[in-house]
Formats: C-alpha cells, sequence, structure tokens
C-alpha cells in the first residue's frame, strides 16, 4: 500500500511517453498511486531487474503491470514478483507474440525468445491482449486461464474530421530499415505513382535517410514524408485526409488506423491481422504487397461515403470510454478493490 493509502502500480514500458502507455497512466491514476519504470532508461537486465526488485521491495505496490511480454526481461520480472507475493499483469501488444522472420520482426522468430516469452505468459496473474487475434495468439502460447482482451482505446474528441476534407492520403509508420516493409510504406510509395492526382503523405519518425531515399525514389512527386509530428499535428492531418491507407504485413491492433478512422478517413487496409475486424464494412481490404489492387481501391475509397460510418464504428467500439472502463474493471478484479 502507498504513502497515499491507494494501492499502487507499478508499470513496466519501454517508456512513458508512448500514446497508449500515457494513456494506461492517466486512467490508473484516477484509482491507483501509479509509477513508471522505463525500460529505456534501464537498457541491460543488470539494471532493470535491480530497479523493479528495489521497488517491489517498498511494500508500496500491489501490481505490477508489464506492457509486452518482452522476452528478454519480462519472465524475469513475472517471477520477482511472485518472490514478492505482489500480482503481475501483461499488457500483449504485438511484437511479442508474433513471428515474421522474413521481415526480421516478432519476438516469437527466435526459438529462446519464445519459450522466455511463453514462460512469462504462463507465469502472469492476468494476461490483457490489445485485440481479439492476440488473444488467440497468447491462448496458444501461455496456457494463461485469465486472459482478456482489453482494446486500446481512441480519443474520439481529439481525433475528428476537420472542416474541409482534401484529395489526401495519409499512412502511419516509422520510415527506418526494419519498419518500413512490415508498415508497407513501399506499397504505399508505389501506389503513389499509381495515382498520381492525390496526394500522398507518410507521417512518422524519420530513422534511416537511406531508406527514406528509397521511398521517395519508389514514389512520385506526389509523396511526401513529414517526419515525427505532434499528437495535435497528427489530428490535424488525420482530419483533411479523404483515405487512410495501412498497408502492413501485420498490425495487432491498428492504433493509427482507429485514431483514422475517428477522424473520419476511409480506410484500405491488408486483411492481416486484426485491421478486418476493426474496419468492419467501413473500409476496403487488399492482400499485403499488391501496390496495384491497393492503388485501386484508394481511388475506389475517394468515391466511397463511409468515413462518417468509420468514426462511428470506432466511437462505439473501441473509445478511450471503453477502455477506461475495461482496465480498471480488470485491474480491480487483481487488486482486491479500487480506492476512490
Amino acid at each position: 500500500m502507498s504513502s497515499t493509502g491507494r494501492p499502487g502500480i507499478l508499470i513496466v514500458a519501454p517508456t512513458a511517453d508512448i500514446t497508449f502507455v500515457a494513456q494506461d497512466v492517466a486512467i490508473l491514476s484516477r484509482h491507483y498511486q501509479v509509477d513508471v519504470l522505463a525500460r529505456h532508461d534501464h537498457p541491460s537486465l543488470r539494471q532493470l531487474l535491480p530497479a523493479v526488485a528495489e521497488r517491489l521491495r517498498t511494500g508500496r505496490y500491489a501490481l505490477v503491470y508489464l506492457w509486452f511480454a518482452e522476452p528478454y526481461d519480462s519472465p524475469w520480472i513475472v517471477l520477482l514478483a511472485r518472490l514478492f507475493r505482489v500480482k503481475c499483469a501483461i499488457a500483449a501488444g504485438g511484437y511479442d507474440v508474433t513471428a515474421l522472420p522474413a521481415l526480421g520482426y516478432g519476438a516469437l522468430a527466435d526459438r529462446r525468445g519464445r519459450w522466455k516469452v511463453m514462460a512469462a505468459l504462463q507465469g502472469a496473474s492476468a494476461v490483457f491482449p490489445t485485440s481479439d487475434v492476440l488473444a488467440d495468439e497468447v491462448r496458444r502460447l501461455g496456457r494463461n486461464r485469465n486472459v482478456r482482451v482489453i482494446y486500446l482505446g481512441v480519443d474520439c474528441a481529439r481525433f475528428a474530421p476537420g472542416p474541409r476534407r482534401e484529395r489526401l492520403v495519409v499512412t502511419v509508420g516509422t520510415v527506418g530499415a526494419t519498419t518500413w516493409r512490415l508498415k508497407g510504406l513501399d506499397v504505399f510509395a508505389r501506389c503513389s505513382r499509381l495515382v498520381p492526382d492525390a496526394r500522398f503523405v507518410v507521417v512518422g519518425p524519420i530513422e534511416s535517410e537511406t531508406v527514406a531515399a528509397d521511398l521517395r525514389a519508389l514514389g512520385g512527386d506526389n509523396l511526401e514524408l513529414v517526419g515525427r509530428v505532434s499528437a495535435a499535428e497528427m489530428a490535424g492531418w488525420l482530419g483533411r485526409a479523404t483515405v487512410y491507407a495501412q498497408l502492413s504485413a501485420r498490425e495487432s491492433f491498428g492504433l493509427a488506423l482507429a485514431e483514422a478512422m475517428a477522424a473520419g478517413c476511409v480506410p484500405v487496409v491488408t486483411a492481416a491481422g486484426f485491421m478486418p475486424h476493426l474496419v468492419g464494412g467501413t473500409g476496403l481490404l487488399v492482400e499485403y504487397g499488391d501496390a496495384e489492387a491497393a492503388a485501386r481501391a484508394i481511388r475506389s475509397a475517394f468515391d466511397r461515403e463511409t468515413g462518417p460510418d468509420a468514426r462511428e464504428r470506432v466511437c462505439r467500439l473501441y473509445s478511450v470510454e471503453r477502455r477506461t472502463e475495461a482496465l480498471l474493471d480488470g485491474v480491480g478484479r487483481l487488486v482486491g478493490r479500487i480506492a476512490s
């Protein structure tokens, strides 16, 4: 119990700056004393595990809440929580229960990583995957009976249609050596050449100038890489776009896609991961890697009027309010009570 009289929660995450981590901190802080331990500040096990143990030794925490079952640290953190008799929940987000070796992506692509992830999932008090697709994978891996889907939440007040739509297609993804094909940015770039009368914009950090140059070479003069933007700028781009394209090899949930739908974009997505479930009947599906099919779908999407339906679907099923309710209930069942 913390000094405030409220149960304490220790969140272990890559960093507190990630949108969904910051959102969970805000949600849980309404009822609990929340501290965040950032993996990025403790880049080795020799730094991270003592930092976790030091905090658990204080007796302030009723729950360790892990964002991602990272193979290099999660089984040891779950074990520490059990040694200190503290409950442990894992929010499974995608990379941790995925294997796409051809794209160099996924913790399960390595046999040792797979066993470590399985150990963490099996040892956790609960697992909260962010989609039904992930939940199926977690159940196959972890044999944990306490698996509950808690969808990511979209702030539908922030992500809303703007006053004017443009002939603009947006995608979101990091321009990096290990992500550009995973996110289908190469396909998106080729689409810009096939739909020259529309503006194509990639929003996301540019980690590799070499990859950025390759994308510009693949695309037409109508392709722009705008780099990292603020949350307000992101909402502005999505509020102006008519079409949002997520041409990834996999999206375990697809938060940027959901935000775009909330902003009223017509979605064009690959039939992979959770995206078909997220989009429902409000958008168009294509096969991963097929630029010509994606370009045809994008041209068709400009003539569709399903943007309001896309927004309604997200705000009804995947809002931050829905996540708040589900997360507080899931955590409350583990901790035993929710302080007022």
